[in-house]
């Protein structure tokens, strides 16, 4: 996988396909359809930590081996919140990702299958239709915050690029 050609073209899709998930989660929670928009929340919320992952990438904070084991594991993706900012810059040689709360994360993954199976746990039948308005709300509030960080990131590595670009033809004229 990480073998990418173009890694802005997809960091630029994981941010389009998250910011469409998070409108139709906005879209089912008016329709207070509580655990579709759950769902499609937390999924907007997992798009937008793979562009943090391809920033890592491209950035080579992490090398193609740890990018792909992370990039397929739907917990160690969550566990990759806030990552961006959490790197152990202790040895400036090997800076280190240190991830977030696995229990955490485990958490947001089982609810995330909450939202779309009926299931069976400690002998009590789990339905999606006891998801409510407040886990709803939490992971569209989440969804949006990552969202927003990453598409602000963006547009700031988008910036610094022209400005090089034009700094290097200024020089070259």
């Amino acid at each position: 996988m990480a073998n990418i050609r173009n890694i802005s073209k997809l960091k630029d899709s994981c941010l389009r396909n998250a910011k469409k998930l998070l409108m139709e989660a906005n879209r089912s929670l008016k329709r207070r359809n509580y655990p579709l928009s759950t769902f499609l929340a937390i999924t907007s919320f997992e798009e937008s930590l793979k562009y943090g992952l391809l920033c890592m990438l491209s950035s080579n904070y992490l090398t193609e081996k740890n990018f792909d084991s992370i990039w397929k594991d739907h917990v160690k993706k969550l566990r990759t919140v806030n990552s961006i900012i959490r790197f152990n810059l202790d040895d400036e040689e090997n800076p280190k990702l240190v991830f977030g709360s696995k229990v955490e994360a485990i958490e947001i993954f089982n609810i995330r299958n909450d939202c779309l199976y009926v299931d069976v746990k400690n002998g009590l039948i789990k339905n999606p239709i006891e998801i409510g308005i407040d886990k709803a709300t939490r992971f569209i509030n989440d969804a949006s915050r990552e969202l927003t960080s990453a598409m602000t990131i963006r547009l700031l590595e988008k910036k610094i690029k022209t400005h090089f670009k034009k700094k290097t033809i200024k020089q070259n004229s």
